[in-house]
């Protein structure tokens, strides 16, 4: 395995792994390479202000193998009852944030129920490996919301995550929003939430169009849409097995085992107006050609993403 392979995207050279990885000189390529893979151990109290009888813990653990998982509880401690919502975004300077997002609700003495709420989310993500050395940078920042209205469905977290990806945060070249902890396994059902123009997990949050993964979320624009018009009048897609030469032509490239069945080309395009391909909700991968879309066998290039 190459050693690019093994630190990752965003790494400009052995010496920034080492400075990243706190490894004092002299140090030999396997103990970079052994502090660089440990995992990233995020461990905080969840503390609300004074007078709110409301508080908790939660840790969450990445993998340098892409493995990612939150853990943490809440707990009422006085009379009231609240509905809660956790949220961190781990910042770094390469403009790829991470976020990881819990939600239930405590029961206080006012009322029948668990004081306690608890959660342990995980699911492999190969965006937090690929970003190994973005991550190993990030640091936290959590807030916590009583609201009642701040999060209801998974449906209902995703949106408000995406209106995160639409925003301040994604501040990087990248243009992609981390996922933490959210298992694809729950998205199903909430197409009708997550979709416009037929297109499950495109939706607009914050704002914004956005299309969202099992593990990511991109903010996106639609290539040739006038101003004013509609967003959903915009969108364009339609299955790579409605024309032949283009199954025909991908195989060239990729080979036989390309799953066309599952390949939705669409004329979105990503952060600087880029073509970017990504695993939607369900079994659905959306290839985005931007004005490509019409005829994805006349690109001059098709390349992996």
């Amino acid at each position: 395995m190459s050693l690019r392979a093994q630190l990752g995207s965003g790494v400009s050279s052995l010496e920034s792994v080492r400075s990243m990885a706190a490894v004092g000189r002299p140090a030999s390529l396997r103990e970079i390479l052994t502090r660089y893979r440990e995992p990233i151990v995020i461990d905080e109290p969840l503390v609300t202000p004074d007078g709110i009888a409301l508080g908790g813990h939660h840790t969450i653990t990445l993998g340098r193998n892409g493995s990612d998982r939150h853990q943490g509880h809440m707990r009422a401690t006085g009379f009231q009852s609240f509905t809660f919502g956790v949220r961190t975004v781990l910042v770094n300077d390469a403009g790829i944030p991470a976020v990881a997002v819990a939600s239930g609700r405590v029961h206080g003495f006012n009322e029948p129920g668990d004081r306690e709420s608890a959660w342990d989310q995980s699911e492999p993500n190969p965006l937090v490996a690929w970003h190994w050395a973005a991550m190993k940078r990030a640091r936290p920042e959590t807030s916590i919301n009583r609201d009642v209205d701040f999060f209801g469905t998974i449906g209902d977290v995703l949106v408000f995550v995406g209106s995160l990806a639409g925003g301040a945060i994604v501040a990087g070249s990248a243009g992609v929003c981390i996922v933490l902890g959210i298992h694809t396994a729950d998205l199903t059902g909430v197409d009708e939430h997550l979709g416009i123009a037929g297109l499950a997990g495109v939706t607009v949050a914050g704002g914004v169009l956005v299309v969202f993964g099992p593990g990511a979320i991109i903010p996106a624009i639609a290539a040739g849409a006038a101003a004013g018009t509609a967003v959903e009048l915009s969108i364009k897609h339609r299955p790579m097995t409605e024309r032949p030469t283009e199954r025909a032509f991908a195989e060239r490239v990729f080979g036989p085992t390309l799953p066309v069945d599952r390949i939705v080309l669409t004329n979105l395009l990503g952060i600087g107006k880029r073509p970017f391909t990504i695993s939607s909700i369900g079994e659905a991968i959306l290839v985005n050609l931007g004005a490509g879309f019409r005829r994805s066998d006349r690109l001059p290039r098709l390349r992996r993403p």
